[in-house]
């Protein structure tokens, strides 16, 4: 059984960065990261989550450990998609085999092992990441568009995933913070998540939020508190297929108390995952039901292939910023958020609010070291001419091809604009 004591330890040394699911049977999760990221300038702190189921008879049975990467750990510029995702899978079987024999160790020397095991990972993850980022070492001093960032003060920045988790992780932390220096109440990660998407990513706004639903509603319903593992040997029923499941094979939500197995919540899981509504997963047991799903019982659900969808959508949803101009007007500090426009790379860019319309900045992705106009995206960039006088430029020069990249193609085209309507035509017939 669980000892509160071993509880309390892991709280005060990882803070915010251990969670319990808010469902049966008990996980316990810590957030593990690659030490200080100012230790080596070169090396990306990375994040790895690893859940701690705690059996009967714990610790002299050891307890069981699964491993849910936010991140892919990888630094392949060049390998397709599926190939990444291979990856992905590989190194995480081949750090859960290390974890569960190191609790197998721990049990038999009858010794309480989470701890233990969430350094040895931290361990396993900085080395792991420190050897294979030696490759990354690229000189990029010398480009013209950081020299620009300094001068005009464009101040672009280019994200790779693990930075974007990273951002998110920061706010998640400072809204839970937040909350509980308001109102005394750790919320549910689940429900911050959701309501900082809500919010455009905006923490005073989540906050705000959050404090007058629990002050007007006393909303402690979907707070994260720490309980003991108990154990049920009695049998349920599920709430969508109404068979009858042992309840280690059925998911109960200890707030609401409604009762899944494990084959239909995994189904569900996956279909609001395929239709990208990772921030509407809520409790199945019911269709009014309010509580959410934290992200313990997702990640110890389902597969790594889906696991990556999840975390893809969570760091697509932090870009979807830039959709929203309104908010970004409201600061001259305000970043807006945005993919490179190379189809091959999985970098997001910032760029802050530029004084000056008519002169765009470029972007630069560090990823793929791309540069391209921020207003036209024309590869390499125009500076500092407006997009208007290259494009007369380029209707005066017939040696010189416009090349646009987009999300879904590289294209090269020569175009000229319709003498009434201005619209880019391209002749290919008489």
């Amino acid at each position: 059984m669980i000892n509160q004591e071993e509880i309390d330890v892991l709280q005060t040394i990882y803070a915010h960065d251990l969670s319990i699911s808010n469902t049966n049977p008990r996980w316990y999760g810590v957030m593990v990261a690659t030490g200080d990221q100012h230790q080596c300038e070169n090396v990306e702190q990375q994040y790895i989550h690893v859940l701690f189921h705690v059996p009967s008879g714990y610790p002299s049975v050891p307890v069981e450990v699964r491993v849910v990467t936010p991140v892919l750990i990888t630094n392949s510029k060049t390998s397709n998609s599926s190939n990444i995702i291979d990856n992905e899978i590989s190194v995480k079987e081949e750090l859960e085999v290390i974890l569960n024999l190191k609790a197998q160790e721990m049990a038999n020397n009858e010794e309480f092992a989470m701890y233990e095991i969430a350094e040895l990972a931290r361990n396993w993850l900085w080395d792991n990441q420190r050897l294979s980022n030696i490759s990354l070492n690229i000189n990029h001093d010398w480009w013209v568009g950081e020299l620009l960032d300094r001068i005009l003060n464009w101040q672009t920045n280019s994200y790779s995933p693990s930075k974007i988790m990273e951002l998110q992780f920061h706010m998640e932390l400072q809204v839970i913070e937040g909350i509980q220096e308001i109102c005394s109440v750790e919320v549910d990660i689940a429900k911050v998540r959701f309501f900082l998407m809500k919010n455009l990513w905006n923490v005073e706004k989540t906050i705000e939020v959050i404090t007058k639903s629990i002050n007007e509603n006393n909303d402690e319903t979907n707070t994260n508190i720490i309980h003991a593992t108990t154990d049920d040997n009695d049998e349920k029923s599920c709430s969508i297929c109404f068979d009858t499941f042992p309840t280690r094979e059925i998911i109960t939500f200890v707030i609401c108390n409604h009762s899944v197995c494990n084959e239909c919540f995994i189904q569900y899981l996956s279909l609001k995952i395929s239709e990208n509504h990772v921030f509407t997963i809520r409790c199945p047991g019911d269709v009014n039901c309010p509580h959410f799903v934290d992200p313990i019982t997702i990640g110890r659900l389902l597969s790594p292939k889906l696991i990556y969808k999840y975390y893809s959508c969570l760091r697509e949803s932090f870009n979807q910023l830039q959709k929203h101009t309104g908010i970004t007007k409201k600061s001259q500090s305000a970043k807006k958020f945005s993919w490179c426009i190379n189809p091959k790379c999985d970098y997001s860019l910032s760029q802050q609010n530029s004084d000056s319309i008519e002169i765009p900045s470029l972007l630069h992705c560090n990823g793929c070291t791309l540069t391209w106009c921020s207003s036209c995206e024309f590869m390499g960039g125009h500076w500092p001419s407006s997009c208007k006088d290259y494009e007369n430029y380029l209707l005066t020069s017939h040696t010189v091809k416009p090349i646009k990249i987009c999300k879904n193609e590289v294209s090269e085209i020569m175009t000229k604009p319709c003498p009434n309507c201005k619209i880019l035509i391209a002749k290919d017939g008489g």
